[in-house]
């Protein structure tokens, strides 16, 4: 072979060297710049997406404003829990304002069955394994009652459980008529089963029953017998009752928005002075903390909720406390106080509570120390 030919021969060589480079790199560019418009594609169909969310800004944040009401509002429908010290007070408030009698009352251990967003384990009525901290989770119980009643106890039993703040279900119910022998009166008595639901969740507080009420007997075998108390008042004789006329402070609880006043929780210990008042206007429940300690040598008590506070001197060794509760209206009536007393003196401090809801209060007791009876 010629020189000549061997030159040639390299230059096609080489040109073809490049020419192989050329594309083999010219394609991976190309798949580069592909893969690369794809992404810029998607990016400026969310830029556009995230455009328009920005024009509707201020109607996307009132939308979900309202929708959070909304959520919350059917919240109220349901306990955070299903604690039996509720349902006791439920089922004795029908008694106490209805001619309707519980003759018994079995309780089932509640059941978490649905987590909401999440939904159930298939087939077996348990809330998913993935509920955390911040899942809302539904749970269920069952009472079975048996009863008896007059036939307008009845129709009022069934409009109460209809028209209550909690949202129940009666899934049966038996009705048996007969007439008492020696008034002829007609009696009816029969058995109910009730479900009672509840949601647990962020920020969902379990009501807290007013359970300080004198219980037991000296015989729990005959039921008979009776008990000493632990400790005894000045009161007791009468359970507090001439506190209502003769009180050092006054704690007032009624609807949130009512008629009077906007507040729901008004403390004072003088009402008639308006610097002695400390109020709450939310329709929730409020806490009040009460503190009777010794300054220089004499008591005083304060009183707080949030950032607003009163003190005043205590001119003897008992503080008696006045709560005149009402009923609650509805099932968005919300409004109360828990009330925390810190009591570091040898003063002794009474409540009487008067006219507080009989299935719900607005009033509950929460920490305390020191001598404070409750009326």
């Amino acid at each position: 072979m010629k020189k000549s030919d061997v030159q040639i021969l390299l230059v096609i060589l080489g040109i073809a060297i490049l020419v192989l480079g050329y594309l083999f790199g010219f394609k991976k560019e190309k798949e580069k710049l592909e893969e690369q418009e794809d992404i810029n594609t998607t990016l400026r169909a969310q830029l556009t997406e995230l455009q328009e969310k920005a024009k509707m800004k201020d109607q996307l944040l009132a939308e979900t404003d309202e929708y959070n009401k909304l959520f919350d509002k059917e919240l109220t429908k349901y306990p955070a829990d299903l604690n039996q010290e509720t349902a006791v007070a439920f089922l004795k408030g029908v008694e106490e304002q209805l001619e309707f009698v519980h003759l018994g009352v079995s309780f089932a251990r509640p059941v978490e069955f649905y987590v909401l967003g999440q939904g159930t384990a298939a087939g077996t009525g348990v809330a998913t394994a993935d509920a955390t901290d911040d899942s809302y989770v539904c749970t269920k119980t069952d009472y079975g009652i048996s009863y008896n009643g007059s036939y307008e106890g009845l129709k009022q039993y069934l409009d109460y459980i209809a028209k209550y703040k909690y949202f129940m279900n009666i899934s049966s119910m038996s009705i048996a008529r007969s007439a008492d022998e020696k008034t002829g009166e007609e009696i009816y008595a029969g058995t109910v089963i009730l479900h009672g639901y509840a949601v647990s969740g962020p920020e969902r507080t379990p009501d807290q029953p007013n359970v300080d009420v004198p219980n037991g007997v000296g015989n729990i075998f005959t039921g008979g017998g009776s008990i000493t108390p632990a400790t005894t008042g000045k009161y007791d004789s009468d359970q507090g009752a001439s506190i209502v006329s003769d009180h050092d402070l006054t704690i007032g609880l009624v609807k949130a928005n009512n008629d009077t006043t906007k507040a729901s929780v008004i403390v004072a210990s003088d009402e008639n002075k308006e610097d002695t008042i400390v109020s709450y206007e939310g329709n929730d429940t409020a806490t009040l903390e009460i503190a009777v300690q010794e300054k220089d040598g004499k008591n005083y008590v304060t009183y707080s909720i949030g950032d607003k506070q009163y003190e005043a001197e205590l001119l003897s060794k008992e503080l008696k406390i006045l709560v005149a509760s009402t009923a609650r209206v509805d099932a968005e009536d919300l409004s109360g106080v828990k009330v925390n007393i810190t009591n570091s003196t040898d003063v002794a401090v009474y409540i009487k509570v008067q006219g507080d809801d009989a299935t719900n209060p607005r009033f509950a007791l929460g920490t305390k120390s020191g001598s404070v009876t409750v009326y």
